[in-house]
């Protein structure tokens, strides 16, 4: 206060203890105390004539006025941040700032979602706090502008490691609660850091309860009952080596294309089929439409009109068990009568040689 000796004298009259703090905040290089030490007059008719939030107003348009270069904005712009990092229990902890334009529009939207969801959990007698309703509006919109336009989302949102063991007892324990059947009070958690058939963390080794990982996964509907839609399994042996995986996506994965392709040669898998390694698309040997799984033992590599003609025709038999057509003599050609082509007479004893 030293510094602004008009500020000084007014400080207990038209300034009080708020209004200096909020001050002390503009002053916060030497480029700002020069021009608050000429403005000071301003301050103090300001002050003296709006409320506390009509000071705080005219200080940021103080700003705007002494800010000819831009620097502000060009501040707020380049300032911008946002991290969300781990808290206790693996809990998220979103820290970050912006511009007021993107805070007012990033309101806004949560603002109008949270209200969708209070609406909803009236009709659902469900009773959540506001900032509870915030915080999954958020998610929601985050999760709405990251799917597309199917529905679907480029890669997982969160994966969940869960064993069998784990997932079975709460989807029991959840559906006994669902239908008030008694339940042991003194039952524990099947869950072990050190035992595979006790695992349920994130991808990232975050511990969670398994609760939270089946009601995340949308694993249990109103009436309690499984959905398995969003489950891949992995068969892991006691050293967590994985001896198998299990594919639930339409689309084969790029190792599963690829070892398909080694495995013939870069063929397609019709028998006699000559097309050029460009036309090649991974296959299911057994349609998924009738139950055939994304998994390597029911791939297949097809040249596009192949693949288009096979269609989701069922009980194909796969291209490794197929007997291979009979080799021919590439000197003779198959004529549509059947007869050989270029095939002279010779003497009785005495053919055409063939492999």
């Amino acid at each position: 206060m030293r510094d602004f000796p008009i500020l000084e004298a007014a400080h207990g009259h038209e300034l009080t203890d708020p209004h200096i703090d909020h001050l002390r905040k503009l002053d916060s290089n030497y480029e700002n105390s020069i021009k608050l030490r000429d403005d000071q007059q301003f301050f103090i008719d300001t002050a003296a004539s709006c409320s506390f939030a009509g000071f705080v107003v005219a200080c940021e348009y103080w700003f705007v006025m002494v800010d000819p270069d831009g620097n502000e904005p060009k501040d707020q712009l380049e300032s911008s941040t946002f991290r969300v990092s781990k808290g206790r229990g693996g809990r998220g902890e979103l820290k970050g700032q912006c511009d007021a334009v993107t805070a007012q529009a990033i309101t806004t939207a949560v603002d109008h979602e949270a209200e969708k969801l209070r609406h909803q959990d009236k009709q659902a007698g469900c009773e959540r706090t506001e900032s509870q309703r915030r915080m999954a509006a958020l998610a929601t919109l985050v999760k709405r502008g990251f799917a597309r336009q199917d529905g679907t989302y480029p890669v997982p949102l969160a994966n969940i490691v869960m064993s069998q063991q784990v997932l079975d007892w709460a989807l029991t324990t959840l559906n006994d609660d669902a239908t008030g059947a008694p339940t042991d009070p003194i039952d524990t958690v099947p869950v072990h850091p050190h035992d595979v058939d006790g695992r349920c963390e994130l991808i990232d080794g975050t511990p969670i309860h398994p609760f939270l990982a089946v009601h995340a996964l949308g694993l249990v509907d109103r009436n309690g009952t499984a959905n398995p839609i969003n489950i891949r399994r992995y068969v892991l042996d006691a050293n967590s080596r994985a001896l198998d995986v299990s594919v639930n996506a339409r689309i084969f994965p790029q190792w599963i294309r690829t070892t398909a392709i080694i495995e013939t040669r870069g063929q397609c898998a019709t028998h006699g089929c000559d097309a050029p390694h460009g036309w090649l698309q991974t296959d299911h040997i057994q349609p998924s439409a009738h139950g055939g799984q994304t998994r390597h033992d029911n791939a297949q590599p097809q040249c596009r009109p192949d693949n288009q003609a096979k269609g989701a025709t069922p009980n194909q038999i796969p291209w490794r068990h197929r007997t291979p057509p009979k080799r021919r003599n590439p000197r003779r050609s198959q004529s549509s009568n059947g007869t050989n082509d270029g095939e002279t007479d010779k003497p009785d004893g005495l053919s055409n040689s063939c492999d």
